[in-house]
């Protein structure tokens, strides 16, 4: 067992031994979240180390220095948020954790670190995190395309009821101008009225 890996089983001891640093009053109010506040009150219990209450952090309750930000294979923790950072990157020295990434620049990155064969801390299975991403994107891309075919099918109804309607509205206007108005009508009852009388003559 070398000195790291000696130091390391005491990072683990001391990790499972030291409490939960939480911040004053979490638990009571929702709109505060657990994350370790130093308490600035002046009747503080926890920062006056009342017994029963939470602890304050110290610099006592720290990891050994030469294991900080490292692997339990002595591998220096990288944080990778573009392609240009994995450049620099060896596989035997480095372990990747990747920041905030949208979550196609996330694949990117991935597929690239696994070329490389660097290990990457913050993600359990890439390989099936990659196709679960994949699928997903697929699942979206189909929806798109059945939503946009059913817009277009809507649009071509829509075109084909509003030329139905314009050839029926053409045909009322024939119909209307073949058929006489009232005074034309009146005018031809009376021709024929006339030609009756004149044959009765």
């Amino acid at each position: 067992m070398s000195e790291y890996q000696k130091q390391w089983e005491v990072k683990k001891q001391k990790v499972r031994k030291n409490p939960k640093f939480k911040r004053q009053d979490a638990h009571k109010k929702v709109r505060l979240k657990e994350s370790w506040r130093k308490p600035r009150g002046m009747d503080s219990k926890i920062r006056l180390e009342k017994k029963g209450y939470g602890k304050v952090v110290k610099t006592g309750y720290r990891t050994p220095k030469a294991t900080r930000n490292r692997t339990a294979k002595d591998a220096e923790l990288i944080k990778v948020e573009s392609l240009s950072q994995i450049r620099f990157l060896d596989a035997e020295k480095h372990a990747a954790i990747i920041g905030k990434v949208g979550q196609k620049n996330k694949v990117v990155l991935i597929e690239e670190l696994i070329k490389k064969n660097i290990a990457i801390v913050n993600i359990k299975n890439p390989a099936g995190f990659l196709q679960k991403v994949k699928e997903g994107l697929a699942a979206r891309q189909q929806k798109k395309k059945a939503v946009e075919e059913k817009k277009k099918e809507e649009e071509k109804k829509k075109e084909q009821e509003s030329k139905k309607k314009a050839v029926e509205e053409k045909k009322k206007e024939e119909a209307k101008q073949e058929e006489p108005s009232p005074e034309e009508k009146k005018e031809e009852e009376k021709k024929e009225k006339d030609k009756f009388l004149i044959k009765k003559v």
